[in-house]
């Protein structure tokens, strides 16, 4: 999760008018012992505004107790009711705060820093009813590592998931932040959301991805001692590539079957060797 300015850190409803009004409304919310302070101040001006015209020359008249109350009175319960109020609200911004990182917890996948599974579905579906509104395209990519099992295998699972980790890294780095979703699919299996993108745009993301892996020394064939028999030997593991399924749909299709399409072409990608990028449809 980013650091953003406060403004932005507000809970969404929370956010009132312009960047500025809203950057001005949570200094207020943040200081609520000055803003108490400042509205005993305008309190106690507005009430001892007429003061002076009640105390006049040779005290023909002095305010009475009560009106000496209401004088005291009403700046302070003023100032305290305004102090009580802010930190209602700051508490209110507290709990959002805490219940937004919750929910993002909840659908992220700890070691890539991706979407999880669980929140794939739901995400398609938001962004196709999106894509409904505003007719625009959608692509899908699915991808699956190549020899990750012999990988690990070979190099241990701290070594697999240093690289997942790193898988994580380069979907991030090739999709558009705020716009595009990256998902863990499963245990070495990703999925990427593109709303607004055509096939041609979507294979250019795949080879971003797909080049982006393969030229990464993590990633690239390299050889580790494994004893043999009595011996050590040296095994070398071809490097980590990447197949990836490709397809473009639109927002009234079947969610089911543009997955299972584009997971075809994805084994398609495999079945022909790996590192390659198979295109879903027509």
């Amino acid at each position: 999760m980013d650091e953003r300015g406060s403004d932005e850190t507000l809970p969404e409803g929370q956010r009132i008018g312009s960047s500025t009004t809203r950057r001005r409304w949570s200094y207020v919310v943040e200081r609520p012992a000055l803003a108490a302070v400042l509205t005993m101040v305008a309190a106690g001006a507005i009430a001892f505004w007429n003061l002076p015209d009640n105390i006049r020359i040779g005290m023909t008249h002095v305010p009475r107790f009560t009106e000496m109350i209401l004088y005291l009175g009403f700046p302070v319960l003023s100032g305290l009711l305004v102090y009580f109020w802010l930190k209602s609200v700051q508490e209110n911004w507290e709990l959002k705060r805490l219940h937004a990182v919750l929910e993002e917890l909840v659908i992220t996948d700890s070691l890539t820093g991706l979407y999880n599974q669980r929140h794939f579905s739901s995400r398609l579906k938001q962004e196709m009813e999106r894509a409904r509104r505003r007719r625009y395209p959608l692509s899908l990519l699915l991808l699956d590592l190549d020899n990750f099992k012999s990988y690990n295998d070979m190099y241990g699972h701290l070594a697999g998931d240093r690289a997942l980790e790193e898988v994580g890294k380069i979907v991030l780095g090739s999709i558009r932040s705020g716009v595009d979703a990256g998902f863990r699919y499963g245990g070495d299996e990703f999925a990427v959301i593109l709303p607004e993108t055509t096939r041609q745009q979507a294979t250019t993301v795949a080879q971003r991805i797909r080049d982006s892996l393969e030229n990464n020394p993590i990633f690239m064939r390299r050889g580790a001692p494994r004893r043999m028999g009595d011996s050590f030997g040296k095994i070398e593991l071809d490097g980590l590539t990447t197949s990836i399924g490709l397809i473009e749909f639109g927002p009234d299709d079947p969610a089911e079957a543009v997955i299972e399409m584009v997971d075809r072409a994805m084994y398609r990608a495999k079945g022909a060797g790996g590192g390659r990028i198979e295109i879903a449809g027509p």
